[in-house]
């Protein structure tokens, strides 16, 4: 007979089975940390770039589910930075949480000082946890951690803790400060030439008049955004709010007009960033388009989009203060007498007073941003107030800017020097103050043309992507065809010397903005105001007046008559502006006759993980419902300000009487959300009782939205999984 086998003992298999356990905690932790990165990476990402960004998340959770590794780097500053994000994640046993402490400090080396927040989710400073680590691992909690670190971890944990700051500001100063800094951009430096036309003082006037009118619409935008739940809790993006709200034709113009706004302002950076630099250095200016080319070509080809709201706010505030320095230089060498029509033998010039339309509209076009802020700023101020204060203030603060700037340079520049330039107003403001301002400006023009020429390129380069259809190598490069077709066509213009940086921006500020920045916002907030999931607090109650809204509406609308009947003389611009105003009133027509303005009522019921409790809010045309709510057999539960009814825990039943609502459409969005706000689609078992008898069941996840039969009460009952949960937890 052979010898007896030997025989696995307790301590080992014990031993074993921790190590898987403690394998499997460590990749869900690394897959949590490596998608919370990811979406902070393209938290203010433009919004041409936001199919981009939902398929690059949609692909990373792919890959976390099928895979036992993680696709993307994960550091330990992005360990401590969603450290909030982990408590679900780490279990209550001591022994396990001292595996998993070990196993991450030997990973990831850091500083105890540095990772407070890491320590806190894993519990190290629990008596039971630093015995068990004593036990297990002969060591004591402060044993884990590293005494020194190289230089290259110290700076990594200096730009931590500055982007923590930042993370960290108010609700009220983040929406400002990205309304702000987004909105500010290279368009700034058309401004002057566009506005020499019609003379300083009237400049300012129409920059006040149509900066009035953007924050109307900006408003619009951010109420809106407020009463949509998915943006505060699924951090939805501009596009899907739109397409939820007004239906997929509104998102596809959304989406055709960022694209022709990121065409056209591509065109003009590679001019405007190849003359200034022309300018600055003697380098021919077709040389330096053809550097902006490689490199944005490198980012497109590499795949990368890393747009922070860290970054976004150091290089946005850093551009600001750049213009402000070149204003105060511009201001050294005014003239008074070049503020007026007339000064220098120049009148009026009816060629650029039409551009002042199309630059000044661009200028203003911060209202995408604006989805970024309320992706931010909802999850720590639900109410919307910071949202909606801190958005009107920043483009209050960038027109006021503009103002300062076109005062400075048409003071500073004759009116005839600016409408001769045929790049931007940096090269005859340098020529009139001196050379230091291509020197500073140089930087505004890296910074603000350079990181905009590639977010567009990107999202340029992915919308070709989606309509090639392929995930291959020569895919890849026939989607970069249309970078080349553009590149190409700048290189034509800079070469042949009929290059216009004004007049492309004009161009797409006059056709694109007015259907993004003016019909979409009147349209979304009408739609919202009668299907959104909540209510801002406070509302601005001057926003609904239905005179503003036409106004608003009206000037969009008939700028683009104006300028193919009147203002634009060229039979190809002509067509162009009549085809927007079509594309305008077609796409109102369309949303009008479909369910986009009719009363919904929305039933939200979601689990907040960290309370281990369900909320259930009602709301009807828009406003909160107040109807019986009864949970199990308890009565009918009272609900808080906001609309909402918190469960008694170990809940088996919901039952929500809607007879009285009389509405005959409901949406039904079930999830649960995370410590960080990060939502999950819920599975309910969902019955619809009607007056007339009629009884329908059915499995609900996620968003449904379905027909509601006069009299209906709703049954809903919550997943046993979770009811055992929260048992656990009492």
């Amino acid at each position: 007979m052979s010898e007896p086998a030997e025989v696995v003992s307790r301590e080992q298999l014990l031993a074993g089975l921790g190590g898987r356990r403690t394998s499997t905690l460590l990749f869900a932790i690394e897959s949590r940390v490596a998608y919370l990165a990811r979406r902070a990476a393209d938290a203010t990402t433009p919004a041409v770039c936001d199919d981009l960004v939902e398929a690059r998340e949609r692909g990373l959770l792919a890959a976390l589910a099928v895979s036992r590794e993680v696709p993307a780097s994960v550091r330990v500053q992005d360990l401590e930075r969603f450290a909030g994000a982990l408590a679900h994640i780490v279990p209550a046993d001591a022994a396990t949480r001292a595996d998993l402490a070990r196993r991450l400090a030997a990973k990831y080396p850091a500083r105890e000082s540095d990772v407070r927040g890491l320590r806190a989710a894993l519990g190290v400073g629990d008596v039971d946890v630093a015995e068990a680590l004593k036990i297990r691992h002969g060591l004591s909690p402060a044993q884990l951690w590293a005494d020194r670190i190289g230089w290259r971890e110290r700076v990594r944990w200096a730009q931590a803790r500055f982007v923590a700051r930042l993370d960290h500001l108010s609700p009220f100063w983040t929406s400002f400060g990205l309304t702000l800094t987004q909105t500010v951009g290279a368009g700034v430096l058309a401004l002057p030439i566009a506005l020499s036309g019609v003379g300083a003082l009237a400049g300012v006037v129409l920059i006040v008049l149509l900066g009035a009118v953007n924050v109307v619409t900006v408003a619009k935008i951010a109420e809106s955004l407020t009463r949509t739940g998915p943006v505060r809790w699924g951090g939805a993006y501009l596009g899907q709010v739109v397409g939820r709200y007004l239906g997929s034709a509104a998102r596809m113009v959304v989406s055709v007009a960022m694209v022709a706004i990121a065409v056209v302002a591509l065109l003009a950076y590679y001019v405007g960033f190849s003359s200034v630099l022309d300018a600055a250095t003697g380098v021919p200016a077709p040389g330096w388009a053809l550097v902006l080319f490689v490199v944005t070509a490198g980012f497109v080809w590499r795949g990368r989009l890393d747009a922070t709201v860290a970054s976004a706010l150091l290089v946005g505030s850093l551009n600001v203060v750049i213009l402000l320095v070149l204003s105060g230089l511009a201001f050294a060498d005014l003239d008074p007498a070049n503020l007026t029509i007339g000064s220098a033998g120049q009148s009026f010039d009816p060629t650029l007073a039409a551009a002042a339309f199309g630059v000044v509209l661009l200028a203003f076009f911060g209202h995408t941003s604006v989805a970024n802020c309320a992706r931010v700023v909802l999850r720590r101020e639900p109410g919307g107030r910071s949202l909606l204060r801190g958005a009107l203030a920043g483009m209050v603060t960038a027109a006021a800017l503009y103002s300062v700037w076109t005062l400075a340079v048409t003071g500073a520049v004759a009116s005839a020097q600016l409408a001769d330039e045929t790049g931007t107003a940096l090269e005859p403001l340098a020529e009139a103050t001196g050379p230091v301002v291509l020197v500073v400006g140089s930087v505004f023009v890296v910074l603000a043309m350079g990181m905009a020429a590639v977010h567009f390129s990107l999202g340029l380069h992915f919308q070709a992507c989606e309509l090639i259809r392929g995930d291959g190598r020569a895919a890849r490069l026939a989607a970069i065809a249309p970078l080349v077709a553009v590149f190409a066509v700048a290189e034509g213009l800079l070469v042949t010397n009929r290059e216009s940086f004004t007049g492309s921006l004009s161009a797409a500020g006059t056709l694109a903005v007015p259907l993004i920045a003016g019909v979409v916002p009147v349209l979304l907030f009408a739609s919202a105001r009668r299907r959104g999931d909540g209510v801002p607090e406070p509302a601005a109650g001057w926003l609904a007046n239905r005179l503003l809204s036409a106004a608003v509406y009206a000037v969009f609308v008939l700028a683009l008559l104006a300028h193919a009947a009147v203002i634009w003389t060229s039979p190809v611009a002509r067509v162009s502006a009549a085809a927007a105003a079509v594309i305008a009133l077609a796409l109102t027509a369309h949303v009008l006759r479909t369910d986009a303005m009719r009363p919904l009522l929305s039933v939200e019921l979601r689990r907040d993980r960290d309370q281990a409790r369900y909320r259930l809010r009602v709301m009807a045309s828009g406003e909160r419902a107040t109807v019986p709510v009864i949970a199990d057999d308890h009565d009918s539960l009272p609900p808080d300000r906001r609309g909402a009814v918190d469960l008694p825990r170990r809940t088996r039943i919901v039952t929500v009487d809607l007879a009285a609502e009389g509405i005959d459409q409901l949406r039904l969005w079930t999830h649960e959300v995370d410590t960080v706000g990060e939502s999950e689609p819920l599975a309910v078992q969902l019955s619809v009782d009607s007056a007339a008898g009629q009884s329908t069941t059915r499995r609900v996840q996620g968003e449904r939205l379905m027909p509601l039969p006069d009299g209906s009460r709703l049954t809903i009952e919550l997943p046993e999984g979770q009811r055992d949960e929260r048992s656990r937890d009492d």
